[in-house]
């Protein structure tokens, strides 16, 4: 009888992965938000920081855990980060995540001049792997990566434009 359960119990499971493989959904959005400093620890020459990211999600609801992602800035590895807490991300809405960082400082003197020497444009590359549980702790596990583009040039005249409002006017 526990024998024909699980036969029973394949067949349904099989059964299942058509049908839901079928339905087609747009795969959620990734994008970098901000990056704050948390500490920085000169003789690793490592600095710790959090990592938000926004995941547009336009279909149903799912979870992910284990996560490792590694950051990369104009081409270069520039940090990397694991969050092993589980991440649940609701159906058809907009969740930030904020994860920890470690950023290698040993990069920055290259991304400076990479992003001087392309306009102050930065391209971003946030590589991830993590698991999507389904039965328990069982699932599979994803890599996936997310690229996108800052302007810094953008972002910075936007910044003096807010200073000087905030100036006092002479006459």
């Amino acid at each position: 009888m526990q024998k024909m359960t699980k036969v029973l119990l394949t067949i349904t499971l099989l059964a299942c992965v058509p049908i839901a493989a079928s339905q087609q959904y747009d795969k959620p959005k990734v994008e970098l938000k901000a990056i704050s400093i948390q500490s920085v620890d000169w003789s690793k020459r490592a600095a710790n920081t959090t990592v938000s990211i926004e995941i547009d999600n336009h279909g149903p609801a799912f979870k992910l855990k284990d996560l490792n992602y590694r950051l990369k800035v104009n081409g270069t590895q520039a940090a990397e980060g694991k969050h092993e807490k589980e991440i649940e991300i609701a159906a058809e809405s907009k969740t930030t995540v904020s994860v920890p960082c470690v950023v290698d400082l040993n990069t920055l003197p290259g991304l400076t001049w990479s992003t001087i020497t392309r306009g102050f444009d930065v391209s971003y590359e946030l590589e991830t792997e993590f698991t999507v549980p389904l039965f328990g702790s069982l699932g599979p596990r994803i890599q996936n990566t997310f690229k996108g583009e800052l302007s810094l040039s953008a972002s910075l005249s936007s910044v003096t434009s807010r200073i000087k409002d905030k100036l006092p006017k002479l006459p």
